[in-house]
């Protein structure tokens, strides 16, 4: 799981090798793997003074250290190339 409390660093670190750990582990899996369901947050979108509730539309553009560690995360699974689904949970 990912971290959402402690300093800014244990909250981008703890996120972001959380999901290179899961994306390592994946890819010895092989062809035909396993797809990947990511829990995000709405944390990933502007939360001040932004009309709610959110679409997926709306711009990431997280303001918080944890929204920005959640959005490198979903990145990151973008850019693996793996099949997923990211669900961003408010």
């Amino acid at each position: 799981g990912g971290v959402n409390r402690g300093t800014d660093e244990q909250v981008l670190l703890g996120n972001l090798l959380a999901t290179q750990r899961l994306l390592d582990a994946v890819s010895t899996r092989g062809p035909g793997g396993p797809r990947i369901v990511f829990t995000s947050s709405a944390q990933v979108y502007r939360m001040s003074g932004a009309p709610k509730p959110f679409r997926e539309s709306h711009p990431a553009v997280p303001e918080t250290v944890y929204g920005v560690a959640k959005k490198s995360a979903e990145d990151l699974i973008r850019l693996s190339g793996f099949p997923h689904c990211i669900l961003r949970l408010t």
